[in-house]
């Protein structure tokens, strides 16, 4: 298993890092691990149809139901049964998200574009 040392982080990263891993129930490596997880698991699913985006996100959210179902003390069993139909409709309203995103700019520069440009600063 490798290892990676990270030196220098802010106070409140670090803090903020504790806060988000006691909230999950998590360690902090845990916590780190998992958002190191979600982000190489991003990565990948740029590469996925809309069908498998839709089928991991929806598996990532009832995993996210059952934790908090477990610290409330309360069983979750979901039973999600999607019609064809119902996939349809939320491929559509996918797409009709898409086309706003795109029509939505900040001085020429996308959403995401304007994310970016304000991560490098």
């Amino acid at each position: 298993m490798s290892q990676i040392i990270l030196e220098d982080l802010e106070p409140l990263i670090i803090e903020r890092l504790h806060s988000r891993a006691q909230k999950n129930g998590r360690s902090l490596q845990a916590e780190v691990k998992a958002i190191l997880k979600q982000v190489a698991e991003l990565e990948i699913s740029s590469h996925l149809s809309e069908a498998e985006i839709i089928e991991r996100k929806s598996a990532l959210m009832l995993q996210q139901m059952e934790r908090h179902g477990q610290k409330m003390g309360k069983s979750i069993q979901p039973e999600i049964n999607i019609s064809s139909e119902q996939k349809q409709n939320l491929l559509r309203n996918k797409a009709r998200l898409n086309q706003l995103k795109q029509k939505i700019s900040l001085g020429g520069l996308s959403i995401r574009e304007a994310i970016e440009e304000g991560r490098r600063y």
